[in-house]
């Protein structure tokens, strides 16, 4: 990527060293939507570092953004700028449009089209950065679907993929986090009137990124 920092980036990484040994650990785990359009920086920072990807059938998860974004909406203002000082902008009266390649912003901001045309911008972005050479082997999406198919298989995949190797309470761990995804209710499809085309291109692009990396087909990925 272009974005170059030294500065900041030598402070990050001290940061991040000062968190670990602190807290007399080995790795260091950073959770946030954002991460996706910072994957390719990020990965110049830390040469190291793998990224998991998450991804739900398209339509069930424009519905889970729509229920976040109307929550939001109605949330204390207290609350909503506890959210916003850490950094938080995707959802209700602070929302902030994301900076990513992709359909330029509409005029129906909020709607599922409008979602939808975000979800295709997110996901498109970063299955191109998975097919540069550079992040070969680094990125892996983890397809809700498989979640649900395979639990305790697709958490041992996600082991491997981070190189954990045995530690104790392993099996323990593995079979309770399964039991998490075991039996869990069929996604919610139902955000609302969608673009027909928009929604098959998202599909599309669903199935491509859990091709990408090596998933099989599962029937929760096709909505």
């Amino acid at each position: 990527p272009d974005t170059n920092h030294p500065a900041f980036e030598t402070l990050f990484r001290a940061h991040v060293a000062k968190l670990l040994k602190a807290r007399g650990a080995a790795r260091y785990l950073s959770k946030g939507n954002y991460n996706a359009l910072r994957i390719g920086y990020l990965a110049t920072i830390f040469p190291d570092a793998r990224f998991l990807v998450p991804i739900r059938e398209p339509a069930s998860h424009v519905a889970s953004l729509m229920r976040q974004d109307a929550w939001h909406a109605t949330a204390p203002r207290a609350t909503l700028e506890h959210i916003a000082v850490r950094g938080h902008h995707e959802f209700g009266p602070m929302k902030r449009g994301l900076r990513v390649p992709g359909p330029a912003p509409t005029n129906e901001p909020g709607t599922p089209d409008d979602w939808l045309r975000q979800w295709l911008a997110v996901y498109g972005h970063v299955l191109g950065l998975a097919a540069l050479p550079e992040l070969a082997g680094r990125i892996l999406f983890v397809p809700h679907g498989q979640l649900l198919d395979a639990p305790e298989a697709s958490l041992e995949r996600l082991l491997g993929f981070l190189g954990l190797g045995p530690f104790d309470g392993r099996d323990a761990w593995l079979s309770r986090a399964a039991a998490g995804f075991s039996g869990s209710p069929a996604p919610d499809r139902r955000p609302g009137a969608m673009s027909r085309d928009l929604l098959a291109r998202a599909r599309a692009l669903h199935e491509a990124c859990a091709r990408a990396s090596g998933w099989p087909e599962s029937p929760h990925h096709l909505g």
